[in-house]
């Protein structure tokens, strides 16, 4: 997403099941998959911001 020059940012939508998300189809790409932690994921809530690092072997 970006608001004016130097802004660029990433936005993404966290769905919990395939049944309210037919407005994503053909839209955005969805990807990824929680393989564990998702209690940390049921806590986020809209309007949270976050970093993510990833750092490689």
């Amino acid at each position: 997403a970006h608001a004016g020059r130097n802004t660029g940012g990433s936005q993404f939508f966290i769905v919990h099941n395939r049944e309210n998300t037919a407005h994503l189809d053909r839209n955005h790409t969805c990807f990824g998959k929680v393989t564990e932690g998702l209690d940390l994921v049921e806590k986020i809530a809209q309007g949270d911001t976050f970093r993510v690092e990833i750092h490689e072997d």
